[in-house]
């Protein structure tokens, strides 16, 4: 701690601590651990954040018989974390909309204990992540469909109100990952024309109808939108806003006109 003053930022106390594979002790000994390392932490360096141990939320049964458990300890001493995380990995055959039901749930989980109003951080996300159990095997995300499950995992997370999401990971390919994270992949490329579009920009509030998302933005004073289905479906989505061109993820753009595109996104309208 001493050493690192200043230089890191955040301190995550422990890694899916409902699991077994990773922690064997109780829910409260971890609300304990917890509070000691926050008292450590906050004496040598107060401007450290300290992020709760981070929960897996694809296996329900650990999950509910830890997390309320944890949150409970967590209250009796003060609420001690600056962050609250989760990792929201849904099974291997399961979307983004499965994803967004997980960070959904340990939202109302965290609503029901009464937990205060800090930041939400999804610390691990990927999907096609092989498990649990026989009946999900790995699975290869690639492609276009890759790059726009990236893109609508991280705008699902701006609708939930998760103000981080890491994405894990970044390396070379690895069969672990459904969907592989490095130069020149249909979801790295994806990633940063999302970051190209949002960063520095306003965000105005996502609505949904019939399943059809859009996400309303300004950036420079200028108005845009993006638009994206969440079943992954192509549907016709219609807008306002009088936009002329829609951008895809891989960076192309394209004349439009009319109110209504036929996409399944996320693409984004401008003039």
């Amino acid at each position: 701690m001493t050493r690192y003053k200043g230089q890191i930022t955040s301190y995550q106390i422990w890694n899916e601590a409902n699991l077994s594979t990773f922690s064997t002790g109780t829910a409260n000994e971890m609300a304990d651990l917890t509070k000691h390392a926050y008292d450590i932490i906050k004496g040598i360096d107060p401007s450290a954040l300290v992020v709760a141990p981070s929960t897996g939320t694809r296996l329900g049964g650990p999950f509910m018989k830890f997390y309320p458990a944890y949150l409970k300890g967590l209250k009796d001493r003060g609420w001690p974390v600056d962050v609250f995380a989760a990792h929201t990995y849904p099974a291997s055959l399961g979307t983004p909309v499965d994803r967004a039901g997980l960070a959904k749930k340990w939202i109302a989980v965290l609503k029901s204990a009464g937990a205060p109003n800090k930041p939400l951080w999804d610390t691990e996300n990927n999907l096609g992540l092989k498990g649990p159990g026989p009946l999900n095997p790995d699975v290869d995300i690639e492609g276009e469909k890759a790059g726009d499950w990236v893109a609508r995992t991280y705008l699902d997370s701006i609708r939930l109100g998760l103000s981080r999401t890491y994405w894990y990971r970044w390396e070379p390919y690895n069969d672990l990952w459904g969907i592989q994270m490095d130069t020149g992949t249909p979801g790295a490329v994806a990633f940063k024309t999302l970051e190209e579009w949002i960063v520095g920009a306003t965000y105005n509030g996502c609505t949904s109808k019939a399943g059809n998302v859009t996400c309303n933005f300004a950036k420079g004073g200028k108005p845009f939108a993006i638009v994206y289905t969440d079943s992954g479906a192509v549907k016709n989505i219609a807008f306002s806003g009088g936009y002329t061109q829609a951008c895809s993820l891989d960076g192309t753009c394209t004349p439009i006109s009319g109110k209504a595109i036929s996409t399944n996104g996320p693409v984004k309208l401008s003039n």
